[in-house]
């Protein structure tokens, strides 16, 4: 049962891939002019049969080797690095003291929260975007380099 869950999972993974390769193909080709809109006319070139083996090849590169693709890493504002800073200073100085307001053991200029409102979350999830439509038109546009990386990788591991 979990493999079947695993298969459809990646064969989802694996469809969106190649949705989202086809919209950087598009790109590609909107940008070398070979496909105009306006009039709905394709220039065939023998330059995107290399970019069409291209497309063909990325999802399956992005499902092994996610992490050129996809960013893992959290980025803070620069509000929510000043507090976590504040309160690991704060941290440091006010060990085995207490702040006191009329009884209460609170630190008086603190922040009515702990969290500043910012838009950390949703700036990730743009920056992930970003970075996975980045590096699918860089594969395209030099796929060999790429696949020289992993041939060398794969190549320092052997010996």
């Amino acid at each position: 049962m979990k493999q079947i869950i695993i298969i459809i999972k990646n064969f989802f993974r694996l469809l969106g891939y190649t949705i989202t390769s086809g919209a950087c193909l598009l790109i590609v080709l909107f940008y070398l002019e070979h496909l105009d809109i306006s009039t709905l006319h394709y220039k065939f070139n023998f330059l995107d049969l290399y970019f069409f083996v291209t497309t063909a090849v990325l999802p399956f590169l992005r499902l092994y080797y996610n992490s050129w693709f996809i960013s893992t890493e959290n980025d803070s504002s620069y509000r929510g690095k000043a507090l976590d800073t504040y309160h690991q200073e704060m941290a440091h100085q006010q060990k085995d003291k207490k702040w006191s307001s009329n009884g209460v053991y609170v630190n008086p200029w603190e922040y009515t929260t702990p969290y500043t409102q910012s838009y950390d979350s949703s700036l990730n999830w743009v920056y992930s975007i970003a970075k996975c439509l980045f590096m699918s038109i860089l594969f395209i546009l030099f796929a060999p380099v790429f696949l020289m990386v992993i041939l060398f990788q794969r190549f320092r591991k052997k010996s």
